[in-house]
C-alpha cells in the first residue's frame, strides 16, 4: 500500500514505527507525504523534528520542532524534545529559553487545559496580548456616532436604550481622533464606528471615516450594517474607504417571516440590497471582504442559513454568532452558551457611546458598567484606567470579577 493510499492516522502510525526501527528515510517519506495534505501537522513535524536530529542537522530539528509546537503548543513532549535538541547541541541560553515555555505552557495546561480546543485558543490570544503593546494601547476602538436603529432585533438591547437618537457631537468626534493619534505609528488597532446602532445612518459617517483614515492611518476599519442601508451611493463609498477589514451584514434569517420577527424589517428589500451588492462584487466593484451573519439558536435554522448564504450569494463570506445575554440588558434573552473560565479579549478594547460615556463592553450594550467618560479624560486615560486595567493586569480569567462572571460571550 503506498504512503498516498494511507490515512493521516495511519501513515504517522507507520512513520513512528520505522522511526523507533531506525529506517529513517521511510519514516520521512511518511511523513513528507501527510505534510502535502496538511503543512500544519503537528506530529508530522515532530518526528521530522526527530529524524533531522538523528541525522546531527540541529537546524532541520529545531525548525520542525517549533513548526510542532506552533500547532499543537499543548504537547508537552514537543517542548521537552526541543529543549533536549538545543542542550545537545550546546545552545545553553537557546534550551533555557524553550524550557521557560516549556514551564510557561505546564501552568496554562493545569489551569485550562480541560477545556475545549478552541477556548484553549482563545485564552492563548488572550495571553498574547497581554504581553504585547495591547496592555497600553486598545487592539479596538468602538465609537458609536448616532445612537440610531432601523431595526429592533429581539436579541439586541437597542429598542430600550435610554439614549436612543443621541448624537456625538462633532467636536466628541474630532477629540476621539485626536487622542487615538497617540497611538504607536507602527501599532496597528482596529477601529469600529458604531455600537448599538446601524453606522450608515449617521450621515456623518464617511465624513468621519475619511479623517479616521487620514490621520490614522494603521487604524484598520471595521463596518456594520442590518443591510437595510446599502443602497448603491452607500456601496460605492464603502467601495473606495481605505484599510476597510470588512462589511458585516447582520441578516440573521432568509425566513421572510422568521426575519420580520426578529429584526422588525421587511426582508424583500434587505436581500434586494443584497443582491446589489453581491453583483458589485462579482464585477469587481467592491473589493472589502463581506460577511453575512446570524445569531445561533442551535437550531436546523443554522445550517440552513448557512446553505442559503452560500448558494445565494457566494463570494460571501457566512459567520455564525453565538447568542449573548447582553450582561442581562436584554429581558428575557437567555445564553445559549456556557461561561467558560479564561480570561477575555474584550479587556483590550474600548466601547465609546454616543454621549461619551466608555462602556465596560462591547456586551455592555446600556452602559451600566462604565469605566470613564472621553469627553472628560484622554481616551487612552479611560483604557488605562486603574480599575479597568487590573482585567488585563490581574485577571486570571472572567470568574475573577464582575460583570465578567456572568458573561458568555467570546
Amino acid at each position: 500500500m503506498s504512503s498516498q493510499s494511507l490515512s493521516a492516522e495511519d501513515a504517522l502510525a507507520a512513520a513512528e514505527a520505522r522511526f523507533r526501527s531506525s529506517d529513517f528515510d521511510g519514516s520521512r517519506t511518511l511523513c513528507e507525504a501527510v505534510l502535502r495534505a496538511d503543512a500544519q501537522n503537528a506530529q508530522a513535524h515532530y518526528l521530522l523534528g526527530a529524524i533531522a536530529f538523528e541525522s546531527e542537522d540541529a537546524a532541520a530539528s529545531v525548525a520542525h520542532l517549533e513548526r510542532a509546537i506552533a500547532a499543537a503548543p499543548g504537547r508537552m513532549e514537543y517542548h521537552d524534545y526541543l529543549q533536549a535538541v538545543l542542550a545537545a547541541h550546546g545552545h545553553i541560553a537557546e534550551a533555557g529559553q524553550a524550557k521557560a515555555r516549556g514551564d510557561k505552557q505546564r501552568a496554562f495546561n493545569a489551569r485550562y487545559g480541560s477545556l475545549p480546543a478552541g477556548i484553549q485558543n482563545y485564552q492563548r490570544s488572550v495571553d498574547w496580548m497581554r504581553e504585547s503593546r495591547y496592555m497600553d494601547f486598545p487592539h479596538e476602538v468602538s465609537i458609536e456616532t448616532l445612537a440610531v436603529c432601523n431595526a429592533a432585533c429581539v436579541f439586541c438591547p437597542y429598542p430600550d436604550l435610554e439614549r436612543k437618537g443621541d448624537k456625538m457631537p462633532d467636536a466628541l468626534v474630532e477629540k476621539i481622533i485626536a487622542d487615538l493619534r497617540e497611538v504607536p505609528k507602527d501599532l496597528p488597532f482596529s477601529i469600529s464606528p458604531f455600537k448599538i446602532n446601524d453606522p450608515l445612518l449617521d450621515v456623518r459617517i464617511f465624513d468621519i471615516i475619511g479623517e479616521i483614515n487620514a490621520r490614522l492611518p494603521n487604524a484598520a476599519l471595521r463596518m456594520f450594517t442590518n443591510g437595510a442601508p446599502l443602497t448603491e451611493k452607500h456601496v460605492a463609498r464603502l467601495a473606495k474607504v481605505r484599510n476597510l477589514a470588512h462589511l458585516w451584514v447582520s441578516l440573521n434569517h432568509h425566513d421572510e417571516q422568521r426575519y420580520e420577527q426578529i429584526m422588525k424589517l421587511p426582508l424583500k428589500r434587505t436581500l434586494e440590497r443584497l443582491d446589489m451588492l453581491h453583483r458589485k462584487k462579482a464585477g469587481g466593484e467592491f473589493p472589502p471582504p463581506v460577511q453575512v451573519s446570524r445569531v445561533c439558536d442551535n437550531s436546523p435554522d443554522d445550517q440552513a442559513f448557512q446553505d442559503f448564504v452560500s448558494a445565494r450569494y457566494p463570494l460571501f463570506q457566512t459567520g455564525m454568532v453565538a447568542q449573548s445575554e447582553w450582561l442581562g440588558q436584554v429581558p428575557g434573552l437567555l445564553a445559549a452558551g456556557k461561561i467558560h473560565p479564561v480570561g477575555c479579549g474584550r479587556w483590550f478594547e474600548l466601547s465609546i457611546t454616543a454621549t461619551g460615556q466608555v462602556a465596560f463592553c462591547c456586551m455592555d450594550g446600556r452602559a451600566e458598567y462604565p469605566i470613564g467618560d472621553v469627553s472628560k479624560s484622554h481616551v487612552l486615560e479611560v483604557y488605562n484606567n486603574p480599575d479597568y486595567r487590573r482585567y488585563r493586569e490581574r485577571f486570571a480569567d472572567r470568574t475573577e470579577g464582575a460583570p465578567c462572571m456572568s458573561c458568555t460571550n467570546f
